[in-house]
């Protein structure tokens, strides 16, 4: 008895021995964890972390993860005596975190864990970077109501991040002398992905000139003029012309605008650039000359719009979210189950009525075993069923299915590239999923079907690229979505506005053919066909005339055929009602639609390619292309533009219900009563419109009430009441209400009886002049 208690403690000190080395390796692994922009982050944005790990132990080979909701994680090959640092972007949904979880793992096994601090700010708030060696001393521009909220986050250079997604929560960015010269080239290619996705970067600065040649091509609206003359700028009125800064004049590169001035000195100029825009001012934003300044209003109404997606003011989420749980429909609408060939369905039906029948009866009497009948009636009905559902399972009803939809969006050369998948598994398994460019994976939340819509499995790998162990399980779904900007650009549309028709040429530029291509304008459309690679098409568009029909939107018009068609004969099939959800989802005007001419094809294989493991599956594919037209104005005769040239900016001051809607006339604001300002901008190259007309009419669907419109006016720098007559403004002077930089702000005062309810709100710009 003394033997066995003695072996037993031998044997269990010597497995203590054995577990000791696993925990010195555990502490042979650190972890230090640094989140960019001090750990500041807007919710359905991404946030980088740049996390280092050390391995003082045995050679191994980990996975680096960082958990905000979402684990999104990479692999490390860390030889003993190694020390490696990785940048892993995360995107929380919400604003209420306060740590990120990082983790260090070796088959499952935590070698190593770090909490990293980080802080949230609603999707309401709005967020101005800046790249400066200096504290700022202009005044940042005002919030418009209580719900708002905006925050400035200093930025080191070397802290820019390498992907545009990176940058995805500023607003603006402001670059104020900051030396840039050490940029790489993907910090630098990520600067100017996301000035053409919609970002706005504001350079300054006392060595402007220096700057400027720092930062990538297409983010230099101009070239230094020297030295500028002392005297008052134009968009900063409360300085006398002894109190203003040292400024530097400014040439600007073509289809730029003017929008300050000394006297008649450029002394800054701005770009559009894709969706985003350039602006460069020839003085330094940290000159001690604009602590003199009370307010700043003049100038940020110049250079930089701010603006809350109508979504995330109402439902509090990003618009991508919302997006892609419009696109998560199209990928649950699974493609129809193969039917067996009627020939074979009649075959099998006869033998078993065949056998069920004589046949059972005749077999039966031989063997004077009529009593068995009872038993082999249902015996030989449990054999034809396990035959036949084996056959359907042989069909189709054993097939894994993959959905994708991908949204191709082209901007100045590049693209940002979205695709959203669906994996259907007739089985309880585990997926390995990968691509073939170095995407950011993230589920899509709540997507999905049966018990793949209750959870976001898996580990979403960056690096790789992949997703892995997806499980997923039977007769259930799970999605998720890939983005990355691209070199693709395929589309290519140049048009030229004459008057009120639009003309030009869209043409195949890609590898691939391009089928059921249109321009699509506001509400008109014109269909163009098929494009094949390098083949070209004219187009003639008459921008006036067409009504505007809410209930047919631009899906209606672009499958109109194939809707009309199909209506006749009852459902819409499966390939259609994906293509009318995608139509719908990129043009809705709750979602940051397309602004003004844009071409839109199909292509038959996506730039994000998906492959499953096992790889044995059904695929399902749609990808859409919306590429913005390259547009010029006639030199000669009459310019026209009205509804569609347009991109309204709302500002509601109300109280009340609200939010976004479309009247017969276009979108709008719902109001109950208050004040809404509507803010439009003229496009880039026509700063040398002479203008000669401009109308204003105010829609509103809903019980009657009063509207007062005001229009602001930029040179006596006050609100002027125009008169209304049928809801309808004439401007007299109308250059007087165009800023530099092109911008018309129209004020409506609703006032409206409660008790009847409120009415959507929309006010239509219509512009008239010809060229200087």
């Amino acid at each position: 008895m003394m033997y066995r208690w003695i072996s037993w403690l031998l044997g269990s000190l010597l497995l203590l021995t054995n577990i000791h080395p696993a925990a010195a390796q555990t502490a042979s692994v650190r972890l230090t964890v640094q989140p960019f922009f001090d750990g500041k982050y807007r919710a359905g944005n991404w946030l980088p972390f740049r996390i280092t790990v050390s391995n003082n132990g045995p050679d191994i080979t980990a996975d680096i993860s960082i958990q905000t909701g979402t684990s999104f994680a990479t692999t490390l090959d860390l030889p003993r005596g190694a020390e490696k640092s990785v940048v892993l972007y995360a995107r929380p949904l919400d604003e209420i975190r306060r740590t990120a979880m990082v983790r260090a793992l070796v088959s499952g096994a935590e070698l190593a864990k770090v909490e990293a601090p980080i802080d949230g700010f609603s999707g309401l708030t709005w967020v101005v970077g800046h790249v400066s060696t200096q504290a700022l001393t202009l005044p940042l521009p005002a919030v418009q109501s209580q719900s708002q909220r905006l925050e400035t986050l200093p930025i080191q250079p070397a802290d820019l991040p390498e992907r545009s997604e990176g940058l995805s929560m500023f607003d603006l960015l402001i670059v104020d002398g900051a030396p840039l010269a050490d940029l790489t080239e993907k910090q630098q290619q990520a600067l100017a992905d996301w000035v053409r996705l919609g970002g706005q970067l504001v350079i300054g600065g006392t060595n402007l000139e220096a700057t400027l040649a720092q930062l990538p091509e297409p983010l230099r609206p101009a070239t230094s003029g020297g030295a500028a003359p002392r005297g008052s700028i134009s968009l900063l009125p409360d300085l006398d012309a002894a109190g203003t800064p040292a400024v530097t004049a400014l040439v600007g590169q073509a289809s730029t605008r003017t929008i300050a001035t000394i006297d008649s000195t450029p002394i800054g100029v701005q770009a559009e650039v894709g969706k985003g825009r350039v602006t460069a001012l020839g003085f330094s934003f940290s000159a001690p000359e604009l602590t003199q300044l009370r307010t700043a209003a003049s100038l940020w109404d110049q250079i930089a719009y701010f603006s809350s997606s109508a979504v995330q003011a109402q439902q509090m989420q990003h618009v991508d979210d919302v997006q892609a749980q419009q696109f998560a429909s199209v990928l649950s609408l699974l493609p129809a189950l193969a039917v067996p060939p009627l020939t074979t369905l009649a075959v099998v039906l006869g033998l078993y009525l065949l056998i069920v029948g004589p046949g059972l009866y005749l077999l039966l009497r031989r063997l004077d075993r009529q009593a068995w009948g009872w038993v082999a009636v249902p015996l030989v009905t449990i054999v034809f069923s396990l035959g036949a559902y084996g056959y359907g399972l042989r069909l189709r009803g054993n097939d894994i299915i993959l959905n994708q939809v991908t949204v191709v969006e082209p901007a100045e050369g590049r693209a940002r590239v979205r695709t959203y998948a669906g994996i259907f598994s007739p089985r309880t398994q585990t997926y390995q999923v990968r691509t073939n460019s170095d995407v950011l994976f993230e589920p899509v939340a709540g997507g999905g079907f049966g018990q793949g819509g209750a959870f976001a499995g898996g580990q979403y790998m960056q690096g790789s690229s992949s997703v892995r162990n997806l499980n997923i399980p039977q007769w259930s779904m799970q999605m998720f979505t890939a983005q990355q900007v691209m070199d693709v650009d395929p589309l290519k549309a140049e048009l030229t506005v004459e008057g009120t028709t639009l003309r030009g040429t869209v043409r195949n530029v890609g590898a691939e053919p391009i089928r059921e291509v249109a321009v699509v304008h506001d509400v008109h459309v014109a269909h163009l066909g098929d494009l094949e690679p390098g083949q070209a098409r004219p187009i003639e568009m008459k921008l006036e005339g067409a009504a505007f029909d809410r209930n047919v939107g631009i899906a209606g018009r672009l499958l109109r055929d194939k809707m009309t068609n199909f209506n006749r004969l009852g459902q819409l099939p499966v390939e259609v009602r994906m293509e009318q959800t995608v139509i719908d989802t990129i043009f809705n005007s709750l979602y940051d639609p397309p602004l003004g001419p844009v071409a839109v094809g199909w292509m038959e294989r996506s730039p994000l390619a998906i492959e499953v493991e096992p790889s044995r599956l059904h695929r399902q594919q749609l990808t859409i292309i919306v590429a913005p037209a390259e547009v010029a104005f006639d030199q000669s005769g009459a310019i026209s533009l009205e509804r569609g040239w347009f991109n309204p900016i709302f500002e509601i001051d109300s109280a009340g219900i609200g939010g976004p809607c479309v009247t017969r006339s276009g979108d709008g604001w719902f109001l109950e009563g208050g004040i809404m300002t509507s803010t439009m901008q003229l496009p880039a190259s026509l700063q040398s419109l002479q203008l000669d007309r401009a109308m204003i009419a105010l829609d509103r669907d809903g019980p009657p009430s009063t509207m007062k419109l005001s229009v602001y006016d930029w040179a006596a720098k006050q609100w002027s009441e125009q008169p209304l007559s049928s809801n309808t403004a004439t401007i007299e002077q109308p250059t007087r209400y165009f800023s530099g930089a092109g911008l018309l702000k129209a004020r409506v005062e609703v006032q409206g009886d409660n008790a009847k309810g409120g009415g959507c709100v929309s006010v239509n710009l219509r512009v008239e002049g010809s060229r200087r």
